[in-house]
């Protein structure tokens, strides 16, 4: 991503002949600002989900580490049989979590602070992305505001950024580290050790919160580096190291048994990010799943940041028996995916441009922020979660409309285009930023509502099984009823029949399923039993098929598999009202 050496223009003409913008002006932006946020905020408040959490997983996941260090177990996953330590996911917004549960230890009572938590965290990043953009990429008032309201308007940051998920204080320490680096940066032609000690601690923060902020401290190391600070970038390297990198090693390390066919299912499913990338690349299935990665990344970015194509679904019925509109409409998609990437493609190559003009290095050419996306979407390629790509994306939106408005903000003198007058510009910025809200915010409603109605009613599916999470509740109520408090569950939701039963789990899911060269092993389900004996679990919940909180097939296809291949192990002792979850429990092995 470029970044113009015209950075920081004087302040009474504006930027890149934008009007300057008075005192009146600047109180009436700070004005909006707010407005904004408490607009946001009622209404993120209004979709949290009082009663369910976990399904998910990863919610789940985050919850049940925060009470383990309230509860001064340590950083543990409570849930599971043998209450290994929690290495898929950092300390920091876990410990944020246990706060909550030193508070209000109750379950489910503390839930929507679980939650306001997080909406906190969504509140005030978006504050700093406002004055990031005014103050450092001095953009206009309304076109930082507007951005503001397509990040927070879309599905994906709504579904995100009000839930128990990592994404909003990660945004925060993020853009709060580009912030203090540009800031050092304009003050200090070379940093001072006072102002490197600062970003070291920001930076690991960052990484310590979501392991994907590795990519943030690649953009300051690399920065200093073209900057020629060479004692500044060792400091950092080592620092970052230091408190950041190796203790989240460290206690990988330690924690992470030796696999064998008995705790395959539960080291595998509950490894890390960097764990699994190992495994991909050990499995062969590396390179194979990169092509895919890269165009799920294409596709995703264009879903992420218009907020209209996640709203397909809602006029898929009227257009369906209409072939021709069906497959325009998906054509037209595509054509815009690649359009988009080549645009943040050719700004990439416009600042490499720059950066060696003439044999010779320019490191203006290179910003922060445009490394920090550089470096964090090729770690997301890499790493092959195309699955995830949206949840991923989700923090880069606030840059990502940075980026896509900058050159328009410039008026594209890279490309060579000549400059218009001052009105012109102005006007047709204005233009473009009205199409461009037309695209991210008429689906709002549709979109709000979804989500609202999803959380208030609790939905499981937002299909046919509205009525799904009844019947999880009856269950709940059974087992706590007649079941003794320590007899182990085998259940593809783990987490939630942990966090409403207080029962020890065992995942029972396809993540947990032995695989080579990226797929199923005929004897997964026997290795699967085995393990199942090897921990004592008891019991086996035959639920729905879940993914994303929807119901994709009646039964859980692995505990359908179990029951199959060994009918005689599995004894049938209750079924929930509707037919929807049943609980077996797991006789001894026939001699």
């Amino acid at each position: 991503m470029p970044s113009s050496p015209g950075e920081n223009p004087s302040a009474g003409r504006g930027v890149y002949g934008w009007p300057g913008l008075n005192r009146h002006k600047g109180k009436l932006y700070g004005l909006l600002l707010i407005v904004l946020l408490v607009a946001i905020g009622w209404l993120y408040m209004r979709v949290v989900d009082t009663e369910v959490l976990g399904f998910t997983h990863d919610d789940g996941v985050y919850a049940v580490a925060g009470k383990s260090l309230a509860q001064g177990e340590g950083f543990k996953l409570l849930h599971l049989v043998g209450q290994p330590g929690q290495i898929k996911y950092p300390f920091v917004y876990p410990a944020i979590l246990a706060l909550v549960w030193l508070v209000n230890p109750s379950f489910p009572a503390n839930l929507p602070a679980l939650n306001y938590i997080t909406i906190g965290f969504t509140l005030a990043a978006c504050a700093l992305c406002h004055l990031y953009f005014r103050k450092i990429q001095n953009f206009p008032g309304w076109l930082s505001l507007l951005i503001i309201a397509l990040c927070t308007a879309n599905f994906y940051f709504i579904y995100f950024f009000s839930s128990v998920m990592s994404e909003a204080p990660y945004l925060f320490f993020s853009m709060l580290t580009l912030w203090f680096a540009h800031r050092f940066s304009t003050k200090e032609s070379t940093l001072s050790l006072r102002s490197v000690l600062i970003l070291i601690a920001l930076s690991s923060i960052t990484f310590l919160t979501r392991v994907p902020g590795v990519a943030l401290m690649a953009a300051i190391g690399v920065w200093l580096l073209l900057n020629r600070q060479w004692k500044n970038s060792l400091i950092y390297g080592i620092g970052c190291a230091l408190t950041g990198l190796l203790p989240w090693v460290l206690w990988v390390k330690l924690n992470t048994p030796v696999i064998n066919d008995m705790n395959y299912p539960l080291v595998n499913a509950y490894s890390n990010y960097g764990l699994e990338l190992v495994h991909n690349v050990a499995a062969g299935t590396f390179f194979s799943d990169l092509s895919i990665s890269f165009f799920s990344l294409i596709n995703q970015m264009l879903q992420d940041m218009v907020a209209l194509l996640p709203n397909f679904v809602r006029i898929y019925p009227q257009i369906k028996h209409y072939p021709d509109l069906m497959v325009g409409m998906s054509l037209t998609t595509l054509a815009s995916a690649y359009l988009l990437f080549g645009y943040y493609l050719l700004q990439c190559i416009s600042a490499l441009r720059k950066g060696v003009m003439g044999g010779k290095l320019n490191a203006r050419a290179f910003s922060f922020p445009g490394l920090y996306l550089f470096f964090y979407i090729l770690l997301i390629t890499l790493w092959n979660y195309e699955d995830q790509m949206a949840r991923f994306l989700t923090p880069l939106l606030p840059l990502l409309w940075m980026y896509f408005f900058k050159p328009f903000v410039q008026w594209l003198p890279d490309l060579g285009l000549p400059r218009l007058p001052q009105k012109k510009r102005v006007i047709a910025a204005v233009l473009g930023a009205l199409t461009i809200s037309t695209l991210g915010l008429w689906a709002f409603p549709h979109t709000s509502r979804t989500v609202y109605m999803s959380r208030s009613q609790h939905w499981i599916d937002s299909g046919k099984y509205r009525w799904m999470w009844d019947e999880y509740k009856t269950v709940f109520a059974w087992i706590r009823q007649n079941l003794p408090p320590h007899a182990s569950l085998g259940a593809a939701s783990d987490v939630v029949f942990y966090l409403y039963t207080d029962r020890p789990t065992f995942y029972v899911f396809y993540a947990s399923l032995r695989r080579a060269n990226g797929k199923f092993l005929p004897q997964s389900i026997p290795l699967l039993m085995k393990s199942l004996d090897h921990y004592k679990v008891q019991y086996l919940v035959a639920e729905p098929h879940l993914q994303a909180r929807i119901v994709r097939f009646p039964v859980n296809l692995v505990a359908k598999d179990l029951l199959t291949q060994f009918p005689e192990r599995f004894e049938k002792v209750y079924t929930s009202p509707k037919g929807a979850l049943m609980i077996y429990k797991i006789l001894p092995p026939t001699k």
